[in-house]
């Protein structure tokens, strides 16, 4: 969750929406505890009804438009971490399924956090979640991504082996690369991590955890009004993107391994691996 910030998309923001997003995506500067590591999260909030009722609405809306559109593993690691319709999930208890599975620990945040501190989170198996959810009348577009989008949208796939050594390795590349390589890094990690698509079973499925929250872009990313290319590392670094428009191009891998391959490939060309 990079300052670059990935919720639920919308075509255009008016005056208002543009203060009110200015003011809810400022960054936020994780510190490490005395021994040095990121902290663990340590309790659920306690969340009323109507924040309850509101991840149930945002299941209720989006889980079916995921059994078709979804990558496979997106499914298995939602029932590996045990996500439900029932109720928001307890950060420290996704913390430990995500541990079990690949070693990844999730760090508690309260919005986004700066390209340096998310890169050295990354490189040492931490992924930054909020643990709030989005107000009721947000339902459609929230400036700050929420649990939803941090927690529903990303750890899944870290559940994946392979993609979790991508994104290991993304954090150390990031680590070593100058300030233009941020800036190239964070393109990539846009047209991917947030908005990526593979190309599973002879069909387009999606991955990306701005696809997985929110129902209006994984309709616009499924249809045919965009423009869908095979994934290239040196295309995607030199892509601006812009954050408060809806996707208009997307990028396609073969698999899991590819991505994780062929960014390494990248990086060692650029002297960051």
């Amino acid at each position: 969750m990079m300052t670059t910030p990935a919720s639920t998309q919308t075509p255009a923001l008016d005056t208002a929406t543009t203060a009110l997003y200015a003011a809810e995506t400022r960054p936020v500067f994780p510190h490490r505890d005395a021994g040095g590591r990121w902290p663990a999260p340590t309790a659920r909030p306690d969340y009323d009804a109507e924040q309850e009722g509101t991840w149930q609405l945002l299941w209720s809306r989006q889980v079916p438009n995921l059994q078709r559109h979804a990558v496979a593993a997106f499914h298995e690691g939602l029932a590996h971490c045990g996500f439900s319709a029932d109720a928001i999930p307890s950060l420290p208890a996704l913390s430990e399924r995500l541990y079990q599975a690949t070693g990844w620990r999730l760090v508690r945040v309260e919005g986004l956090v700066p390209e340096r501190p998310f890169f050295e989170m990354v490189r040492e198996r931490c992924f930054p979640c909020t643990d709030f959810i989005r107000r009721r009348e947000d339902l459609d577009y929230t400036p700050a991504p929420d649990l939803f989008h941090d927690q529903f949208g990303h750890v899944p796939l870290l559940t994946l082996p392979a993609f979790a050594r991508f994104f290991e390795r993304f954090g150390v590349a990031g680590c070593n690369a100058d300030d233009q390589g941020a800036v190239e890094l964070a393109r990539i990690y846009w047209f991917t991590v947030e908005f990526g698509l593979m190309r599973e079973a002879g069909e387009r499925r999606a991955f990306g955890a701005g696809l997985m929250s929110s129902i209006g872009e994984l309709h616009h990313g499924m249809s045919e009004r965009v423009d869908v290319h095979p994934l290239d590392f040196e295309a995607v670094a030199a892509r601006p993107f812009v954050t408060t428009e809806i996707q208009t191009d997307y990028y396609e891998i073969e698999s899991f391994e590819s991505l994780e391959q062929g960014f390494e490939a990248f990086a060692r060309k650029r002297g960051w691996l």
